[in-house]
Formats: C-alpha cells, structure tokens, sequence
C-alpha cells in the first residue's frame, strides 16, 4: 500500500479534466486543502459526503495528571463516512 502524494492528487484530477492546465488542478487542491484547515481551525467541522469528517475533538475535563493539557488542546480528527467504510470492506474482503 503506497502513500498518495499531492503530485499524485493532481495528476489524477488532470487525467479527468483535461481541459484543466496542471497548474490549474494544483491551484485548485491547494486552495481547498488551505481552505479546509483554515475552518477546522476555527473549530468548524467539514463534512465530505461518502466520505468522512473533519474537526477537532473537544476533549473532556477528566481526572486524569494529563486532563489538564489534554483540555487546551484539541485534536484533529477524522472519521470515515459510511460509504468510504463500506468500500473499503469490500476490498478486505477481496483480499483474502
């Protein structure tokens, strides 16, 4: 299993739009990656149907000796999508 790459991103959406120049696609995903952080750092959540969500967890005021940093500093995460799930049981079913 390989890492896909922002060239890799750019290079795909440019095989399906040809009609957009490369620098194009990549103005494109960095104006949406930028656009994506900017918001979840303002605490927004950024939902992505079929497949998953962006935010930052709240965390709770445990008892815990680490409550205290745990709670100034939430932390992103990302939860699969229903249909992004299913996919990808399908394919670890084909696997084996």
């Amino acid at each position: 299993m390989g890492t896909v790459k922002n060239s890799d991103l750019i290079s795909a959406i440019n095989a399906r739009l040809p009609d957009l120049n490369e620098a194009d696609c990549a103005y494109s995903i960095e104006s949406m990656l930028d656009y994506m952080a900017s918001q979840i750092a303002a605490g927004h959540r950024i939902e992505i149907r079929r497949f998953g969500s962006f935010g930052l967890s709240q965390p709770s005021l445990g008892a815990g000796k680490r409550a205290n940093i745990t709670a100034s500093n939430p932390q992103p995460y990302f939860r699969c999508g229903r249909q992004l799930v299913l996919q990808l049981n399908k394919k670890e079913c084909r696997k084996q």
